[in-house]
């Protein structure tokens, strides 16, 4: 769908019979064709894409 989605992973364990429900925080329209890279700065706070 061309976008990017953030979500908030606030309670998840690392317990693999645990069934998590994520929260989505944020949804950007980011290109308009796929998007077929993705990095995230290492604090987190920043993240960059790229497409065709």
């Amino acid at each position: 769908d061309r976008t990017i989605k953030v979500w908030s992973l606030d309670g998840i364990s690392d317990d693999a019979g645990h069934v998590v429900n994520f929260k989505t925080k944020a949804v950007v329209a980011a290109h308009d064709k796929d998007i077929n890279a993705l990095a995230v700065s290492p604090n987190d706070a920043y993240v960059c894409s790229g497409s065709q």
